[in-house]
């Protein structure tokens, strides 16, 4: 009996933690976008390109300590790298264009706005499913795919709709959902092993990369 006590109580801490853990990210996760809201889209800060920059820049730089404290040494990074470069070079790219495009979409549209035409990346995984993977939604995932499809259209198209803000947001949106769908599935396709933290602090200055290139080509001359 107080054998099985043990595994119970050390299950049920785990499930809180993972609970904690999950809340901690969900208000991490809106601070960000409304400070990134705040900066963009209210306080006219109109420089999309460059924030993202110095997000991509900062991550690998704040998240060295956690590395550290993890135990990490030189020779794991050597090791990470040299296994798994190609995943880690293809999703850097990818994910700092996705963020790139989804920081710009908040210049001309709302944060609300912005998060319901981010649900739409159901739609996207499933169709990069049957594309990368073979794998065909069955009958009961089509019908919610389509019942977000369609809310989204609803959000989208309403009644004092802005076509030259909300539309382009929207676009910049689902390009961004689109590319972090790809990212997904890539990232799975290549097998890669790394956890939250990790693929982070790997493909930090990877992402910075197409977004200095951006930053140069459009923001540099305002």
């Amino acid at each position: 009996g107080a054998a099985a006590v043990v595994p119970h109580r050390a299950m049920a801490g785990s499930q809180v933690g993972s609970a904690g853990l999950c809340l901690l990210y969900i208000a991490l996760n809106a601070a960000l976008n409304f400070l990134n809201r705040w900066a963009l889209g209210v306080h006219g800060f109109t420089f999309p390109l460059a924030l993202t920059g110095a997000h991509m820049l900062l991550n690998p730089v704040l998240l060295l300590p956690v590395m550290l404290a993890r135990g990490a040494k030189w020779q794991d990074f050597s090791q990470t790298l040299g296994a798994q470069w190609k995943g880690i070079v293809l999703v850097g790219l990818l994910n700092g264009v996705q963020i790139a495009l989804n920081n710009s979409s908040l210049v001309v549209m709302e944060l609300s706005l912005n998060q319901v035409v981010r649900a739409a990346m159901p739609v996207f995984v499933a169709l990069l499913a049957v594309a990368i993977e073979g794998r065909v939604p069955t009958a009961s995932d089509l019908a919610c795919l389509v019942v977000i499809s369609v809310g989204v259209m609803l959000a989208v198209l309403r009644p004092g709709t802005v076509l030259s803000s909300d539309l382009k947001g929207t676009l910049l949106v689902l390009s961004s959902v689109a590319i972090m769908a790809l990212q997904m599935s890539c990232s799975g396709r290549l097998g890669m092993k790394l956890d939250a933290v990790q693929m982070t602090f790997y493909t930090g200055w990877i992402s910075l990369l197409p977004v200095a290139g951006l930053v140069v080509a459009y923001e540099l001359q305002a």
